[in-house]
């Protein structure tokens, strides 16, 4: 391990793997709204639109779907 530790790529591959991993397990904590949820009257918004009781930190894609709910979710696949 102490030789792994000294090679930048490892310590920074590590770093993701372990992110990826935070965000699969906590996902239904870090998303504020399911994946599955549609909100029609939002869809194609920008980053940070906010609707009545929701922001959507990236944006929402054509059928209204919050797209950084839906990538957490897809990282527990």
């Amino acid at each position: 391990w102490k030789e792994a530790l000294k090679n930048p790529s490892f310590v920074i591959g590590l770093i993701l793997i372990l992110g990826v991993t935070f965000c699969a397990l906590f996902s239904s904590w870090l998303a504020s709204i399911g994946f599955e949820e549609i909100n029609i009257a939002g869809k194609l918004q920008p980053p940070g639109y906010e609707s009545d009781d929701h922001v959507y930190l990236w944006s929402t894609e054509n059928v209204g779907r919050d797209l950084y709910a839906r990538v957490l979710f897809g990282a527990q696949i």
